[in-house]
């Protein structure tokens, strides 16, 4: 398997997430230029991979991330909302072929202003899986979504 079938698996886990309105790609600093985002916004960015025999290592880190209300009266409520839905996706990652995920992950809270003022939860995880000598690059899609920008590392569930 490779990182970019990886994270497509990873996307396909997060757009069956009924809290997943967005899927940000490898930065979730773009939430920061994309105002038009639908929240519950699902990120991922990319941490040190590593290689050990027939097996490749992927440090990722995933995202989950709500607008808080100008009260901010839900943020616990975000990060409650952004703790199950990277549960969820953990845990949906442990039935994927040949997937291997690591160590409990640490789940983290937080509050911080991207273009809206946000907050949720992140983790960091480590999977393993074989190493692709094919270079296979097929790549599930993601139905029911839509490309924000013209790049697409933004994708908005369709209405």
């Amino acid at each position: 398997m490779t990182l970019l079938q990886l994270t497509r698996a990873i996307e396909d886990l997060a757009k069956n997430e009924p809290t997943v309105s967005s899927i940000v790609r490898n930065d979730i600093l773009r939430l920061n230029a994309a105002p038009a985002v639908k929240y519950g916004a699902f990120a991922w960015t990319q941490g040190t991979h590593s290689v050990a025999g027939d097996m490749v290592s992927f440090q990722l880190y995933l995202y989950f991330v709500d607008r808080l209300m100008p009260s901010k009266e839900n943020e616990v409520q975000a990060e409650s909302v952004a703790i199950s839905t990277l549960v969820h996706i953990l845990k949906g990652l442990e039935d994927v072929e040949d997937v291997d995920v690591g160590e409990s992950s640490r789940i983290v809270p937080f509050s911080y202003r991207f273009a809206d003022e946000c907050a949720g939860a992140y983790t960091e995880v480590t999977v393993t899986v074989p190493v692709d000598y094919a270079c296979n690059t097929a790549v599930p899609g993601l139905d029911g979504f839509e490309n924000l920008d013209n790049d697409e590392n933004i994708l908005i569930r369709k209405p």
